[in-house]
Order: structure tokens, then C-alpha cells, then sequence
């Protein structure tokens, strides 16, 4: 800031007047940036004043023994002036980055592996131990399931051979009604007894006669008509004990040997 400048920007001090009454003032104080520039403006006035004192000697002499213009005289010290402290600096509170290194990465990447592999491991034998109960049931229900079915299919071909043999024993009985022949002689051999009596079917009892009554008549036996015998069977009686060859009786023996209860159902029973 010049002379110029300065005289533009501020008023001309004038000394007060001791005569006058104090006027409280109405302007504010000063800034420091004002007292500043208000002392530069006296040390200029002064360097002035000095100049034009010693500018007619120097002007005698000649113009190059002038002596150079003093320096400026650094302002004095004011103590009203305020020192300006440029403003402190702002605590770093955000604390240092540290960048992992190799190693560290390494050693993350080696922590997360295990812990995938762990977490994974345990997943997989859980699913596993619930997949193998769920096959172990499914094994189980297809075990009870074959059982059953063998159970069933045993039941239908014993039911199946049952019915079978009773349509075997009816046509038997009536293509060859000779076979009671048979029968009648172990019910004999079983009854040593003499004078036995052979109840038989009313239509068996010819063929009887025919083909054993000279052989009864000669042990003392003799043939009964009894419509109470199916045809292919015969009950003997003697001297209170009886063989039941009926044909009722010996199926009866059968299913009990299989474990059935299905009885016979003949046209004449």
C-alpha cells in the first residue's frame, strides 16, 4: 500500500483538543491490520520529512553524492498489537491403513478354506445321516412290503391247492369208485377184531359186495347201507371200536396238518 492508497483508506489523525469535552467515540476499535497500516503511514511521513531536510544540501554537492534514502525503521513495537498465530493444526484422529501383506492374505485365505471345509463337512453328514435313516425306512417298509406279499402269495397257492385237491378227490371219486376198496382194507387191517361192520354209501355198497364180499363173508364182516356215508368212504365198527374213513374226517386230517380249517364240502355231505 502506497502513500496514495493510504490517505484514501484512512482519515488524517489530528491530535485532540484538551479544551473540548470528551466525546465518547462511536467508532469500534481498531483492527490489527489497521494499526499496522497506520504505523507504515507515520514511517513514511517521517522518512519524508527526513528527506526534504537534507535534499538542499545534497543538491549543493551534486546529484551523485546523495546519499542513499535510509531504510525503513521496522515498526515499533505496540503493545496493544495482537500477534497473530497462524491457527494449530487439526488433530489426526483417523488412525493408519495398514495394507495386509502376502502372508496375511495367505493365512486369511487359509482360515476361510478350513472353515468352508468344516462347515461343509457337518452340512454333508447331517444330509447324509437324515438320507441314510430316510433309505433305512424305505428299506424297512419294502422289507414288510415283500413279507406281506410272500404271506399272501403263500395263502392264495396253499387256498388254490386246497380247492385242487378237493376237485381231484371228487373227480377221482367219481372215474374210480374202486378206490374205496382200498380204504375199506386199511380200516380192516387196522381192526383185527372179527365180526366188524362196514357202513358205506348206498350206491358203494354194490360195488362192495362185488369186489369183497366173499372175502368179508369169510371174516365174519358185513356190509352196511348207510345214506349217512359220503360215497367213497366207510365207517367200521367193532366190538366197540371204530375207524372213521369217511371222506369228512379224512380231509379234516389234512387241512389240520396244513394248519387249515376248511371243511369239506361234498355233494352229499
Amino acid at each position: 500500500m502506497n502513500r496514495h492508497q493510504a490517505v484514501g483508506a484512512y482519515r488524517p489523525w489530528t491530535p485532540p483538543s484538551f479544551d473540548a469535552p470528551a466525546v465518547p467515540p462511536t467508532q469500534s476499535e481498531p483492527t490489527a491490520a489497521e494499526l499496522l497500516a497506520e504505523v507504515e503511514l507515520l514511517a513514511d511521513d517521517e522518512a519524508e520529512r527526513h528527506l526534504a531536510a537534507t535534499l538542499p544540501t545534497h543538491a549543493a554537492q551534486g546529484e551523485d553524492s546523495l546519499p542513499p534514502p535510509p531504510a525503513p525503521s521496522a515498526p515499533p513495537d505496540t503493545p496493544d498489537t495482537p500477534e497473530i498465530q497462524p491457527p494449530p493444526p487439526a488433530p489426526e484422529d483417523t488412525p493408519e491403513i495398514q495394507l495386509p501383506t502376502a502372508e496375511d492374505i495367505e493365512r486369511i485365505h487359509e482360515e476361510a478354506r478350513k472353515d468352508g471345509y468344516e462347515a461343509g463337512y457337518e452340512e454333508g453328514t447331517a444330509r447324509g445321516r437324515i438320507e441314510a435313516m430316510h433309505f433305512h425306512g424305505l428299506v424297512e417298509s419294502l422289507e414288510q412290503a415283500l413279507t406281506q406279499l410272500d404271506k399272501d402269495i403263500t395263502e392264495e397257492i396253499l387256498s388254490l391247492s386246497i380247492e385242487l385237491a378237493r376237485q381231484m378227490v371228487r373227480q377221482t371219486i367219481e372215474t374210480r369208485p374202486e378206490s374205496l376198496l382200498d380204504v375199506i382194507r386199511e380200516a380192516l387191517a387196522q381192526l383185527p377184531q372179527a365180526h366188524a361192520q362196514i357202513h358205506v354209501h348206498p350206491e358203494d355198497l354194490a360195488l362192495c359186495k362185488e369186489y369183497l364180499g366173499e372175502h368179508l363173508s369169510h371174516s365174519g364182516h358185513r356190509l352196511v347201507e348207510d345214506p349217512g356215508i359220503s360215497r367213497g368212504g366207510a365207517r367200521i365198527e367193532a366190538s366197540g371200536s371204530h375207524v372213521d374213513g369217511s371222506i369228512q374226517t379224512r380231509w379234516r386230517r389234512i387241512m389240520e396238518s396244513l394248519g387249515r380249517n376248511v371243511p369239506w364240502d361234498g355233494d352229499d355231505s
